[in-house]
Parts: structure tokens; C-alpha cells; sequence
């Protein structure tokens, strides 16, 4: 008895541990996703008013991005294959260099 009770009391301590592990998941699966939002938005709002500095990194970006087998031109719009981004809007990220899904951008 003593011994099947050390088990249920082990697997009920597992259970409760992938409840925490799936909670922590889930936690910071909306973080990554707010942050995904708030830089689509950042970068749209750029595109439409870019200052002369951010217009030169954006074609910087653009050219790289023309090179790569990943970026897809379409009647409706250009975008990346990789992630799905719209190339046009993607080149004015904040993130920086690391916007780019095979960090190609150097800038």
C-alpha cells in the first residue's frame, strides 16, 4: 500500500507539473504572439511615414529580399515565403536585422 501510494502521489505531482509547464506554454505563446502584432503594426505605420534613413534601409531590405528564393511575387501582393510577412510593409520592421526569418538583413 505504502509503495502505490508514493506512486499516485508521484504521478498526481507529474500531472500538476504539466499543468504548470502547459499554463508557462500557453503564457508565453501570447506574449510572442502580442509582440508579432505590435511589430506588424510598428512597421505598417513606418511604411506610410518613413523618414529618409528608414526609406534607404527599407531598400536595402527589399533588394535582399528580391535575391532570395523565399520572397514570392504575387498579382496581389509581395511577401516571404518563409514567414508569410508582406515584403513591402516587413522592410520597415523595428525589429531590425532579426526580421528576417533566414537573417539575411544586415541592417
Amino acid at each position: 500500500k505504502e509503495y502505490s501510494s508514493q506512486g499516485f502521489t508521484f504521478l498526481k505531482i507529474m500531472a500538476v507539473s504539466g499543468i504548470f509547464v502547459s499554463i508557462n506554454y500557453i503564457f508565453n505563446s501570447i506574449f510572442k504572439v502580442k509582440n508579432k502584432i505590435k511589430e506588424i503594426i510598428l512597421a505598417y505605420a513606418t511604411k506610410f511615414n518613413p523618414t529618409e534613413e528608414q526609406k534607404e534601409i527599407a531598400e536595402k531590405r527589399l533588394e535582399i529580399c528580391a535575391s532570395c528564393e523565399f520572397w514570392v511575387q504575387s498579382k496581389v501582393r509581395d511577401y516571404c515565403g518563409k514567414c508569410g510577412c508582406t515584403t513591402s510593409a516587413k522592410v520597415f520592421s523595428p525589429v531590425g536585422a532579426n526580421a528576417c526569418p533566414e537573417k539575411r538583413w544586415t541592417i
